[in-house]
């Protein structure tokens, strides 16, 4: 794995380095730039990259790295993290940590991850080569839905009503369906699996008959998984994120936020444009009063290990208020969606905050003083069932005024699904305002307004 160049560079780092953070990236490139990472000049940082991402890392980001080593990744399996985050294994990276211990001390070895799915995949690694670092069974009852739903309301932390239904248990269709009605009581509820993630798997339950017949199905499929079923949430959801320091301390950052009564499952199955809002917690008072308190409170009772980024999922059911309920944890950074606007929202890039918490225990998160004045959201647009024949012209003034940056995240003449999980994306657009509520104003008018031109053939 290692080649005689590289065993070289890390033998000369070893000499002088008393720490390695070593960043895994699997199947996404960096959401930011890295700005302001400023790693101390006792640590090395490594990347272990899968080739086919190089295109897309600019040379300011590679020189952050003190060696990069680029494997081929296998994305064979990739549809199926989405049902079961822990399902990926890389053989690269076994080898690779396999050989690092042969030159560096595991002791001095930190490895991280900026994907949910390779959450696990460290942590088996971490715990065969005995290196430093969180083990699955450390953060079992932050990434299990089951678990932690469980503990939420052993700790007095609202959430939902809720009904784990374990597929792999000789239940009849009757019997699960009298389990969600006596444990939720009220309909619609949602579904998805205690280990997917970006909503995949889920599904709305308008009814006991739904629930019957999607009982029937799973088991008809001989489907041995277990769900969560809760009851459906209205409101204002949002992902309060924070960074958690090596010296035990929490630095709030930032919070994301959606329009006001929607959901994700929803913004799926209709094909509504996502816009995703991000400001500083001290921002939202108005919005959000108590937000800080209410996500310090989550992780003090859900105590998830320092350091790392850390998130805290949930829905604001009344508006203006601070009647705030628990959805669901990341102890991860938040993908393009989340991570990508974390620098203009709050002046600290999530990507750094993973990075820097990691390789400096004086690192406190702090905002960068130049980062920019202007106001930034993104709105991103699910697949629907078609073919994209052409590239659509967007809109501009009277009815948008921010500067828009367009990724189309398919080629030409690619074949369209209806979007089924956060993996279903066609387009991405950035916007930015120096006025925030112009921001607003014109990711509204996108969404209600304009789509992307999809054929049926």
């Amino acid at each position: 794995m290692l080649s005689a160049e590289h065993r070289a560079k890390l033998g000369e780092l070893n000499e002088r380095c008393e720490t390695f953070t070593i960043v895994l990236k699997w199947k996404y490139p960096f959401f930011t730039n890295l700005e302001n990472l400023k790693k101390p000049g006792n640590a090395a940082l490594i990347g272990f990259f899968a080739e086919q991402i190089e295109k897309d890392l600019s040379d300011d980001i590679k020189a952050n790295f003190d060696l990069i080593i680029y494997f081929k990744a296998d994305y064979t399996n990739f549809a199926s993290v989405y049902l079961d985050s822990n399902t990926i294994s890389i053989p690269e990276l076994d080898k690779f940590g396999d050989e690092l211990v042969q030159i560096i001390p595991a002791a001095k070895i930190d490895f991280v991850e900026t994907e949910e799915f390779m959450i696990n995949t460290l942590c088996q690694l971490r715990e065969r080569l005995g290196l430093p670092g969180v083990r699955a069974s450390d953060i079992e009852h932050l990434r299990n839905k089951a678990i932690l739903k469980n503990l939420a309301r052993e700790k007095n932390i609202p959430t939902a009503k809720f009904s784990i239904i374990d597929f792999s248990k000789q239940s009849t269709v009757q019997e699960i369906a009298d389990k969600v009605d006596s444990e939720i009581g009220i309909y619609p509820a949602f579904r998805k699996p205690i280990s997917g993630c970006g909503s995949g798997g889920g599904g709305r339950l308008d009814s006991r008959q739904a629930v019957e017949a999607w009982a029937e199905q799973r088991i008809q499929d001989k489907d041995e998984s277990t769900y969560l079923v809760e009851e459906c949430l209205s409101g204002h959801e949002f992902w309060a994120c924070s960074c958690l320091l090596k010296n035990g301390s929490v630095k709030p950052l930032y919070v994301i936020y959606m329009e006001r009564g929607y959901t994700v499952p929803e913004y799926l199955k209709t094909g509504r444009a996502i816009p995703f809002f991000a400001n500083r917690f001290e921002d939202l008072e108005d919005v959000f009063p108590k937000i800080t308190e209410f996500t310090l409170d989550c992780i003090e009772k859900l105590k998830p290990p320092h350091p790392h980024p850390f998130c805290v999922q949930g829905f604001q059911k009344t508006k203006g208020s601070s009647d705030y309920v628990l959805t669901e944890v990341g102890y991860r950074t938040n993908g393009a969606r989340g991570a990508g606007i974390s620098y203009a929202a709050c002046g600290v890039s999530q990507e750094v905050a993973l990075i820097q918490s990691h390789c400096d225990p004086e690192y406190t998160a702090d905002p960068d003083p130049h980062r920019p004045t202007y106001h930034q959201c993104s709105l991103w647009y699910p697949q629907k069932k078609g073919f994209l024949r052409k590239f659509s012209c967007l809109p501009g003034a009277p009815h948008v005024e921010s500067s828009i940056e367009v990724k189309w995240l398919l080629p030409l003449n690619a074949e369209l699904k209806d979007a089924d999980c956060f993996a279903d994306f066609l387009l991405a657009l950035t916007l930015r305002n120096e006025s925030k509520e112009r921001l607003h104003q014109d990711a509204k008018w996108l969404a209600d307004n304009w789509q992307p031109e999809i054929s049926p053939n």
